[in-house]
């Protein structure tokens, strides 16, 4: 009998729990969804804010100089909330005088937590009004948004958890503050300013670009000028004439620019063509094709390098450097650097401790080359060598040559110490010269 009961009660409370959940699925379904439309018309040129939270959002070119707001939502909760939220949705959402010269989109809805109950989720939403005001709901959610502006404005973009896209291009200028979200650009006139945090931007054209951002995916397209403070990002632009840039891992790309000024630690950076360069760098990798001058402070950097006018650095330590070609390097007080050269122009001069060197083709042009240090390691070789000098004094050489192809002028000392004077070809005032200084120096020169 008492087994019989508790059948009884368990079967009575499998069919409340049953009761309880049909009632969840069924309170959970009653959101309706709502439009909403506003609109007014605004000056000439107007400035424009777009506060923007937690939805998706297409920004369209408007006719004339109207700006319009329409969208789709699904609220559930208590009828007079609902009212509520409808009054201070038409009351908010779009602010500013009709004829004025700026405007404000405030679409900003903030979840406060999100709770699971015997697998249905329920959420408790605060809409934040100018005033404050919050209204509490079972359930919100922008299904659709869709806002139109005059083309020819100044946007100011606040967005959290948010992708926008603008179909249209801006005439004006654009700021932006994103955090965790996607902007999607086309042609911006103006200038692109701001700041960004976990999120991707891509964009077409700028005259100027300047944005603080961290852990972002950046695109854009051509622009006049562009400043970037970055962190743990990903940067890809088309041609700019000037670029100033901080960057602390990750990557950087860019086709052409006229002039650089780069701090780098730990990131990869890439040109196809650069003008003139400063570059200041902790280990990472840095590629260019075609680069006109560069100067370089750098560490533990890989750099792969195509054809180069003028290379210079200083105190570079443990740094691992290849050209197809250039034509005048000049590397001064270094430690462990490694060069490889695919051809040498006019001239390349060097310092260092425990440097590496080697260049397969010494042009038949060439007018200087000057090693000097503590044990540096160099190997030269001319296809079709000038007349030259090669001259130096070296405690404990290793001079690799062929002194038949030389003339001797001088050659005092032995294995500790040599001064020496060589001549190759019928040299004159005007010949090319090698000149070799330092201590344990193993020089290699083959014809």
């Amino acid at each position: 009998m008492k087994i019989n009961q508790s059948i009884s009660e368990f079967r009575r409370l499998l069919f409340s729990f049953a009761v309880i959940i049909i009632s969840i699925n069924a309170l959970a379904q009653d959101g309706e969804t709502t439009t909403l439309n506003k609109s007014i018309n605004v000056g000439d040129s107007p400035a424009i804010e777009l506060n923007l939270y937690d939805l998706s959002a297409v920004v369209m070119q408007s006719s004339g100089n109207k700006i319009k707001i329409e969208l789709d939502y699904i609220a559930d909760g208590k009828e007079e909330e609902l009212k509520r939220l409808k009054e201070l949705m038409e009351s908010s959402i779009l602010k500013g005088a009709a004829g004025s010269n700026s405007a404000t989109v405030d679409l900003t809805f903030q979840n406060n937590f999100d709770l699971e109950i015997m697998g249905m989720k329920w959420s408790k939403i605060t809409f934040k009004s100018g005033n404050k005001e919050s209204i509490k709901l079972k359930e919100f959610k922008i299904k659709r948004c869709e806002i139109w502006v005059p083309a020819k404005a100044n946007i100011s973009m606040n967005a959290k958890y948010s992708q926008v896209n603008f179909d249209y291009s801006v005439k004006g200028n654009f700021d932006v503050d994103l955090y965790d979200g996607r902007l999607h650009l086309q042609d911006v006139s103006g200038y692109l300013k701001g700041d960004a945090k976990y999120s991707q931007i891509k964009a077409g054209h700028f005259k100027d670009v300047d944005l603080d951002i961290y852990e972002c995916e950046l695109l854009t397209g051509n622009t006049n000028a562009i400043k970037l403070n970055a962190k743990y990002s990903t940067i890809k632009l088309g041609e700019t004439k000037a670029v100033k840039l901080g960057i602390y891992e990750g990557g950087f790309e860019c086709q052409k620019t006229e002039t650089a000024q780069i701090e780098n630690k730990y990131a990869s950076i890439g040109f196809e063509e650069l003008g003139d360069l400063q570059l200041d760098a902790y280990e990472g990798g840095f590629k260019a094709g075609k680069v006109n001058s560069m100067s370089v402070s750098a560490k533990y950097l890989e750099l792969s390098l195509g054809q180069v006018e003028q290379f210079k650095m200083n105190e570079g330590y443990e740094n691992e450097i290849s050209f197809d070609s250039v034509n005048t390097l000049v590397s001064r007080d270094g430690k462990y650097n490694e060069f490889t050269i695919g051809s040498l122009g006019q001239s390349f001069i060097q310092s260092g401790y425990e440097d590496e060197i080697e260049i397969e083709s010494v042009s038949s042009d060439f007018r200087k080359i000057e090693l000097s240090g503590k044990y540096v390691e160099a190997g030269l070789t001319f296809d079709n060598p000038p007349a030259y000098v090669l001259k130096g004094n070296v405690q404990y050489p290793e001079i690799d040559i062929t002194e038949s192809q030389y003339k001797i002028r001088k050659k005092i000392g032995d294995d500790s110490r040599l001064e020496f004077l060589y001549e190759f070809g019928n040299v004159n005032e005007s010949s090319s010269l090698i000149h070799i200084e330092g201590y344990e120096m193993d020089i290699r020169i083959q014809h």
